[in-house]
């Protein structure tokens, strides 16, 4: 009985992670994570300002995030589906937060949600690396629910609906960032 219990747990926990990582794929992006080299030119493209409520949709392992969050006094929200991603995000920002010098206490959440259903109206800036079907899905939403003077900035994929005010690409072989301003 009790090797019964076992294999359904085993069962539970590989469609739990294995099943949330498909959800993400199917819904907007796999997780890839942005390249560290291209964290900066992130950062600057965003143009953050003091108390301003920033968004990264696909968080992942909250590596955009919480690299915001050090350098700028904002709040932050990361919405992931994807269980492990998610699990290794809410880690480093446990870690980030009790050990570590950058105290970011109350300024960052990381939430286990689908930012389809997020309300993006109280975002200044929203951060994302999506794939060009997700970024399809989303195009009405920004339309309908983005403030005036509010940023998108997206990672190595343009936003067909929109034409963006600056496109960061230094060499050949760099990633594309575009940032959009409405």
């Amino acid at each position: 009985m009790s090797e019964l219990f076992f294999h359904f747990g085993l069962l539970l926990l590989i469609l739990l992670v294995f099943g949330t990582m498909a959800l993400a794929s199917y819904r907007a992006a796999p997780w890839v994570p942005a390249r560290k080299k291209d964290l900066l030119r992130i950062t600057e493209l965003a143009g953050i300002k003091k108390d301003e409520v920033v968004y990264e949709l696909g968080s992942g392992d909250g590596r955009v995030t919480l690299e915001l969050a050090k350098r700028y006094d904002a709040q932050f929200i990361g919405y992931e589906i994807s269980f492990i991603p998610y699990l290794v995000s809410r880690i480093r920002l446990f870690f980030l937060n009790n050990f570590f010098v950058h105290r970011l206490k109350g300024r960052v959440k990381i939430l286990y949600k689908d930012f389809f259903r997020a309300d993006f109206s109280q975002a200044n800036v929203i951060v994302f690396f999506l794939t060009p079907y997700g970024l399809k899905k989303l195009e009405s939403k920004f339309k309908k629910e983005m403030k005036k003077d509010s940023r998108i900035v997206s990672y190595v994929f343009p936003i067909k609906a929109f034409t963006p005010a600056v496109v960061s690409k230094p060499t050949e072989t760099s990633n594309s960032i575009y940032c959009y301003r409405f």
